[in-house]
């Protein structure tokens, strides 16, 4: 979850985001087992990131380069110094060759990041923030070490994955204990999986040619309104209740042919002549969910979070 709004997990991208992007972020949070009602939705874990503002008093830009998160530039500065706006940009680009373990492939992906604080007005604090990345990775069967953990010596696979992110954030303060954050926004997640299988002579082993064996795509698009009521009610008690909307659309297909003895060779070249549709969804539904979360500290080693959470999926009907 980024600033309040909902994704799942992708691979390279959001993982590396998420561990390596220190410079953008204010904090982020690792939950697992029990959550508090607000992540109902969850059955391993959640990352909770937030990004921060960029710094309103001056203009500061970053460069720097490392083995793992390879080139990253970011600049920061104010947009308008008195009511107190910022803007904030971060980009990547990454080739993890000297940090990849089990195989000799080399991972590449690259994402872009931003956040602009529109500073405080009397209709509230507005904040729009967004992500995009994307990663590949090739394992070649005729380039592989033979201690390789994830590469099959007989088939090239080509590996992909993108996420993109937009998002609004406003919030309305009531008092200095309470205030309203409404969030809209909207993620998409791809990711494409392709195989060619290799075909070889049996007495050099030599690669002759090849044939696409297995295509799969996946692309999971989600459109988020959530709005969330806090208030301190004392130094000890604090409650969070709000609601949650979430239309998913999932486009789904694989179609594959891999080594399958259910498929004919009627011309004799070694190559299964169709492929067989695997998996064929695409379709649309609706999540809401409601809570309500309380927080008393009995000291500052102490705390007891309770709550409820109800959700209804559109696609049970």
């Amino acid at each position: 979850m980024y600033d309040n709004l909902r994704t799942q997990a992708i691979d390279k991208v959001g993982e590396s985001f998420e561990k390596e992007q220190k410079t953008y972020r204010a904090n982020r949070e690792e939950l697992k087992r029990a959550f508090p009602a607000e992540y109902g939705n969850a059955s391993a874990a959640v990352f909770d990131v937030k990004f921060r503002n960029g710094n309103t008093e001056k203009f500061e830009f970053t460069g720097q380069a490392s083995a793992f998160s390879g080139l990253e530039a970011m600049a920061e500065g104010p947009i308008n110094r008195k009511n107190g706006s910022s803007f904030l940009v971060s980009y990547r680009y990454g080739i993890a060759s000297l940090a990849a373990t089990g195989t000799s492939a080399t991972p590449y992906y690259q994402d872009l990041s931003f956040k602009l604080n529109l500073g405080r007005s009397p209709l509230g604090l507005i904040e729009i923030f967004g992500m995009g990345g994307r990663n590949s990775i090739d394992f070649l069967g005729d380039e592989i070490q033979e201690d390789d953990l994830f590469a099959d010596p007989f088939s090239d696979s080509y590996f992909k994955g993108s996420l993109g992110m937009i998002g609004l954030n406003h919030t309305v303060r009531f008092s200095e204990k309470a205030y309203l954050k409404t969030t809209i926004g909207a993620t998409a997640v791809a990711s494409t999986f392709e195989q060619d299988n290799l075909m070889r002579d049996s007495a050099t082993d030599a690669t002759l040619s090849k044939y696409r064996a297995t295509e799969a795509e996946d692309v999971e698009t989600r459109y988020t309104f959530g709005t969330q009521y806090n208030k301190k009610y004392s130094a000890r008690f604090n409650l969070r209740a709000g609601v949650l909307a979430e239309v998913y659309n999932i486009n789904s297909q694989v179609k594959d042919r891999d080594r399958r003895a259910d498929i004919p060779d009627n011309d004799g070249d070694g190559i299964p002549d169709y492929f067989i549709p695997v998996r064929d969804v695409n379709r649309t539904s609706l999540l809401s969910q409601a809570y309500a979360q309380g927080e008393y500290k009995f000291s500052d080693a102490l705390s007891w979070t309770f709550g409820l959470h109800g959700q209804h999926l559109e696609l049970t009907n």
